[in-house]
């Protein structure tokens, strides 16, 4: 994800605003047990400091029954700002 957005930025220059935009559609119980904590945090240290621009928003959409529980696992590496800019939609 990384490498798309920092090859986005270098082809279209800087932006006013970057929105990260989550489909959740297909995910099931068996993906969190795939998620590496140490990628988390570094995806949003890079998120919240590392990204030319203001971040606008973070939207998931078609989100799951145990969204509660991703956001508990997230949250400890969000800053309260970033954390209010997120943005669920339920199926």
């Amino acid at each position: 994800m990384f490498d798309f957005l920092d090859y986005c930025l270098n082809k279209k220059g800087p932006r006013d605003g970057v929105l990260f935009l989550f489909d959740m559609k297909g995910v099931s119980l068996g993906h969190l047990t795939r998620l590496k904590m140490s990628s988390l945090r570094k995806f949003f240290h890079y998120l919240q400091d590392g990204v030319p621009g203001k971040l606008k928003g973070i939207h998931v959409l078609n989100v799951v029954s145990f969204f509660d529980k991703i956001l508990t696992l997230i949250k400890p590496f969000m800053s309260a700002e970033v954390f209010k800019l997120v943005c669920y939609v339920c199926k």
